[in-house]
C-alpha cells in the first residue's frame, strides 16, 4: 500500500461568508450609515428640507382644512383623511368647503358671544380680515387678569374653610384625630389638585390642563368655590374664562394647517406605521386595524401602509399641485447635492473600505449635479410623454358620433400605452433609489442611471426584492435601536435633572416643576422627544426652553439623519450586489476620478472585469480595483509550499 503524502489534499481554513451569501454584505449598511461624514451631510440635507418647508408654509399660508383640532401625530390631518375615504374629487372638495363654512361659523359664533361691542357685520369683517384670533385672545387676557385674582381669592377662603372644619372635628374627636389629620391632608391636597388644574385650564385650556391633572372641571369649580355670597358670580366668571379659553384653542387649529406641517406629519405617521407592521410582522394587511383614531395600537400591515402612502403623496399631487411642484424641485437640489456625496462616500467604504473626506465626496456631488438631479425625473418625464396622446385621444372623444368611434376602436393602443405607464412605475418603485449609487459607483451620467435601474429590476426582479426586503428589515431593527438609544437619552436626561430642578413649581403651570413645564415628559410610549411649549411659560422659562428644544430637535434630526444615511448607503451595496450579479463586475469596482486618485495615493484604472453575460449598461468612467496578485512592497516572496 502507497504511503506517499496526497499532494492534493485541500484544507479548509475559512468560509467567506459574502461570497458564499452575497446579500450578507447588507449587514454592514449600520456602519456604513454612522459614519459621520453621511450624518452630517444627512442632518444639513433633513434640516435644509425642513426650513425650506416651513418658509413655504410661512408664504402659502394654512391651506389644508381641518373640522377637528388636530393635535396628535397618531392620526392624519382631516383633509388628508377625508381625501383618502371620499369615492370622487367632487365629493372631497364639496366637504373641503364645508368644513370651510362649518370653521367661520364657529369663529362667527365666538366672536358673537365674546365680543358684545362687535356688531354682526364687524365680526364677519374680523374674519376676513384675519384678525379674529387677536380679538379672541386680547379678550381672553382682559378676563384671565380678571379671573386669576377671584380664583386665589376663593382657594383661599376654601383652604381656610377646610382648616376650620378639621380643627372643630379634631377638637371634638376623642380616639380618632389621627384619622381626621389624614381626612384633612386628603381633603388639602384635592383642593390644591383642583387649584392646580383651574389654573392651567384658564391659562390655556382644558385639554392642556388635563395632560397634566386628571380632573373634571366641573368638580375642579365646585371644590375650590365653595361658599359664600358671591360664590355664584365667581363661579361663572371662571367657568366662562375657561371656556373662552377652551374656544380661543379650538379657533387656533381651527386656522388650518400649513401644507408642509400635515404632509410631514402624515409622513411620519406613515414611517411609523411601516416600521411597527415590520416589527408586528404584518407585511400585508392587519385584520386588527380599522382606521388611526380607532385603533391607534394596531398597525395597518406593510402594504397598507403603502398604500396609504401612495393615497397620501396623491392628495399631495392633486390638491396641492404647486405647492408639491415647489417644494419636490426645492428638496431635490438639496438631495442631488447631499445624497450623491453620501452615496459617493458609501461607496468607497463599501468597495475599499476607504472613507474618502467630506471635502471630495461633497465636490464629487457638485461637479455632477446636473445627473444626480435630472436622473429621478427620467419617469416623471417619460410617464408625461405616455400621458400626451392619451389626453389627446380624450379630446378626439368629446367630438360627437366620431369621437366615441375613434376611440373605441383605438382603445387597444391606448391599454397599450397605459402598460409601458404601468411598467415605468413599476420599474420607478424597485429602481429609484438605485439611481444615486449608479452615478456616485460608475461616475457616470442620467441616462445611465436609469438605464442601469431599469435593467437591473427587471433583470433580477427576485433578487432586487430580496435585498430590498432584507435591507428593509434590518434597517427597521437599527432604526429601533437608535431611536431607543436616544429616547433614553431623553428620559434619563429630563429624570435625572427634573429630580432637582422639579422641587421648585413652575411660574404659570403649577403643580408641574419647572423642568417639566419647559419640556414635558418625554417617555417611550409617546413622543420619545417629549413635548415643548406646551404650557404658559415666564419669560427665564421660555428663553430656557427654546434652547432646550434647539438641542432636542437636533439630537431628534439626528435620528432622521441616520435612516437617511441607512436609506442611501443601504441602496448602494443592493446596487453593488444587483451590478455583480447582471454586469459580472466584481463588488470592489468603483469609479476614482483623476483628482480623488491623486489625492488618496490611489492610480485610476479602468480594468472592468470582462463577462460573459450580457451587460445592462457600460460603466461611464474608469474603475479602480486592486490587483488580486498584487506582490507585496517588502518582504521576500513566499516560497512554494511554506503554506
Amino acid at each position: 500500500m502507497d504511503d506517499a503524502p496526497n499532494n492534493n489534499r485541500v484544507t479548509l481554513n475559512g468560509i467567506q461568508w459574502r461570497e458564499v451569501f452575497p446579500f450578507m454584505s447588507l449587514f454592514r449598511t449600520f456602519r456604513l450609515a454612522v459614519h459621520p461624514s453621511k450624518l452630517i451631510l444627512a442632518l444639513v440635507a433633513v434640516l435644509a428640507c425642513y426650513v425650506g418647508g416651513r418658509f413655504l408654509d410661512l408664504l402659502a399660508g394654512k391651506r389644508v382644512v381641518v373640522e377637528q383640532p388636530y393635535y396628535s401625530l397618531h392620526a392624519p390631518a382631516d383633509e388628508i383623511d377625508k381625501y383618502i375615504a371620499s369615492p370622487t374629487m367632487v365629493e372631497f372638495f364639496r366637504w373641503r368647503e364645508q368644513a370651510k363654512e362649518r370653521n367661520r361659523e364657529f369663529l362667527a359664533s365666538a366672536l358673537t358671544e365674546y365680543l358684545s361691542k362687535q356688531t354682526p357685520q364687524q365680526v364677519q369683517d374680523l374674519i376676513k380680515s384675519g384678525e379674529a384670533k387677536d380679538s379672541l385672545a386680547a379678550e381672553l387676557i382682559k378676563m384671565q387678569e380678571a379671573a386669576l385674582p377671584v380664583l386665589d381669592r376663593n382657594y383661599k377662603a376654601a383652604k381656610d374653610d377646610l382648616n376650620k372644619e378639621y380643627s372643630q372635628k379634631k377638637t371634638a374627636a376623642k380616639d380618632d384625630k389621627d384619622l381626621v389629620d389624614q381626612d384633612k391632608k386628603k381633603a388639602l391636597a384635592e383642593l390644591d389638585q383642583a387649584n392646580d388644574y383651574l389654573h392651567l385650564a384658564i391659562w390655556k385650556s382644558t385639554r392642556v390642563a388635563k395632560l397634566a391633572i386628571e380632573l373634571n372641571p366641573v368638580r375642579a369649580l365646585s371644590t375650590v368655590v365653595r361658599s359664600g355670597v358671591s360664590a355664584s358670580k365667581d363661579r361663572d366668571q371662571i367657568q366662562r374664562t375657561i371656556a373662552l379659553a377652551d374656544t380661543y384653542d379650538r379657533a387656533q387649529a381651527f386656522q388650518g394647517l400649513g401644507v408642509f406641517q400635515a404632509a410631514l406629519s402624515y409622513g411620519i405617521l406613515m414611517f411609523n406605521s411601516a416600521v411597527d407592521s415590520v416589527l408586528g410582522f404584518e407585511l400585508f394587511f392587519n385584520p386588527d386595524f380599522k382606521s388611526f383614531s380607532a385603533t391607534p395600537e394596531a398597525p395597518p400591515g406593510l402594504v397598507r401602509t403603502l398604500r396609504l402612502t401612495i393615497q397620501g403623496l396623491g392628495w399631495f399631487v392633486r390638491v396641492h399641485w404647486l405647492y408639491f411642484i415647489v417644494f419636490s424641485l426645492f428638496c431635490l437640489v438639496v438631495w442631488a447635492i447631499a445624497g450623491g456625496a453620501i452615496c459617493r462616500i458609501a461607496a468607497f467604504h463599501a468597495t475599499r473600505d476607504e472613507k474618502i473626506p467630506l471635502r471630495e465626496a461633497f465636490g464629487f456631488a457638485v461637479r455632477k449635479f446636473a445627473s444626480f438631479f435630472t436622473a429621478p425625473l427620467m419617469p416623471v418625464l417619460f410617464i408625461l410623454g405616455c400621458c400626451i396622446p392619451l389626453l389627446l385621444m380624450g379630446v378626439i372623444g368629446l367630438i360627437p358620433v366620431l369621437g366615441e368611434l375613434i376611440v373605441g376602436l383605438s382603445f387597444v393602443l391606448l391599454l397599450l400605452i397605459g402598460v409601458v405607464i404601468a411598467m415605468i412605475i413599476i420599474g420607478a418603485i424597485g429602481g429609484l433609489g438605485l439611481m444615486y449609487p449608479t452615478i456616485a459607483v460608475e461616475g457616470s451620467d442620467t441616462f445611465d442611471a436609469f438605464s442601469r435601474s431599469y435593467a437591473y429590476v427587471y433583470l433580477r426582479p427576485w433578487r432586487t426584492i430580496f435585498y430590498t426586503l432584507v435591507a428593509a428589515v434590518y434597517g427597521t431593527l437599527c432604526f429601533v435601536f437608535v431611536k431607543l438609544l436616544v429616547g433614553l437619552v431623553f428620559t434619563a436626561s429630563s429624570s435625572i435633572v427634573g429630580a432637582t430642578m422639579n422641587w421648585r413649581d413652575a411660574g404659570y403651570a403649577a403643580p408641574l416643576g419647572k423642568l417639566q413645564a419647559m419640556w414635558y415628559t418625554p417617555d417611550l410610549s409617546g413622543p420619545f422627544f417629549g413635548r415643548l411649549y406646551l404650557f404658559k411659560l415666564t419669560g427665564p422659562e421660555a428663553v430656557g426652553s427654546f434652547f432646550i428644544a434647539l438641542w432636542v430637535f437636533l439630537l431628534v434630526g439626528l435620528v432622521i439623519a441616520f435612516a437617511v444615511s441607512f436609506f442611501f448607503s443601504g441602496y448602494t451595496v443592493i446596487y453593488l450586489l444587483l451590478r455583480r450579479v447582471a454586469d459580472a463586475t466584481e463588488f470592489d469596482e468603483v469609479y476614482v476620478e483623476e483628482v480623488e486618485g491623486q489625492l488618496s495615493g490611489a492610480v485610476p484604472t479602468a480594468v472592468p472585469a470582462e463577462s460573459s453575460l450580457p451587460s445592462a449598461a457600460e460603466p461611464a468612467g474608469t474603475s479602480a480595483k486592486p490587483e488580486e496578485n498584487a506582490v507585496p512592497e517588502s518582504g521576500p516572496p513566499a516560497q512554494p509550499g511554506s503554506q
